[in-house]
């Protein structure tokens, strides 16, 4: 997926566990976000995620040193059910 210019990206579960039949769960209404821009902040997911639901959280992982982001990210929604519908779709966060 793009990491440069305008960003696409896709929305994951982060946390899955597999229990017998490999049924997937959503542990607390966080998300993997990956396939950003290198340019995209926090406000940026907050704006278009948020059109889904309350967030609680959003973070864009950056290097330590130069401050660049790293192409991903997580939030995580205050009511997990709305992680579950984010998560069945194809998202571009422009």
């Amino acid at each position: 997926q793009d990491q440069g210019g305008g960003g696409g990206g896709g929305a994951r579960e982060e946390e899955r566990r597999a229990e017998g039949d490999n049924k997937e769960f959503y542990h607390g209404g966080k998300l993997f976000i990956g396939g950003i821009s290198w340019e995209t902040a926090e406000h940026d997911l907050r704006t278009y995620f948020g059109l889904f639901g309350d967030l609680s959280d959003v973070i864009v992982m950056r290097d330590k040193i130069t401050g660049k982001g790293k192409g991903f990210g997580f939030i995580t929604y205050e009511d997990p059910r709305t992680s579950e519908l984010v998560a069945k779709g194809t998202h571009e966060v422009l």
